[in-house]
Formats: C-alpha cells, structure tokens, sequence
C-alpha cells in the first residue's frame, strides 16, 4: 500500500466530493457510519483490525468519490430516524 490507511478521514473525503464539507466543531454533513455502511455494502474495504473502527485505502475512497451516484449512495445508506 503506498498510502497510509486512512479512518475518519474518509467521510470527510465524502463530504467534501458533495459538496458539503465536514467541519471542525459543527456537527458532521457526513460520518463514519457512511464509510462503514459502504464496507457493508461492498463500496469499500474496510481494514480496521477494531470492529468499531474504520480505515480504508485512500485511492478507494477517491473511486468511490468520483462517482455520479455518490449522493444516492449516502442517503440510501443513512437511515432518516429512530423507526
């Protein structure tokens, strides 16, 4: 791998690729819980040891955030409330 691995990063990559970035100290557009529903999904590998933890190939996520469909992605994979 010549890139480190990279965790929370990764939605803020995300973030950024709709437009909508994460910032410090405000309440994330985008999460981890995305990174990790597109590792369930088979979108992205997820290689935390920690099943609690995310890290994932930069480069793949960079694929993944070049795609048309990101959008729906996301909201396909973040449930709207507690139901």
């Amino acid at each position: 791998m010549s890139s480190p691995p990279i965790g929370g990063a990764a939605a803020d990559r995300i973030a950024d690729a709709l437009g909508t970035p994460n910032v410090i100290g405000e309440k994330g557009h985008v999460t981890t819980f995305v990174a990790r529903r597109f590792v369930d999904r088979g979108l992205l590998v997820g290689l935390s040891a920690n099943p609690d933890g995310t890290l994932h190939h930069p480069s793949q996520v960079d694929r993944v955030c070049r795609r048309e469909d990101l959008a729906g992605l996301v909201s396909a994979g973040t449930p709207l409330g507690p139901e």
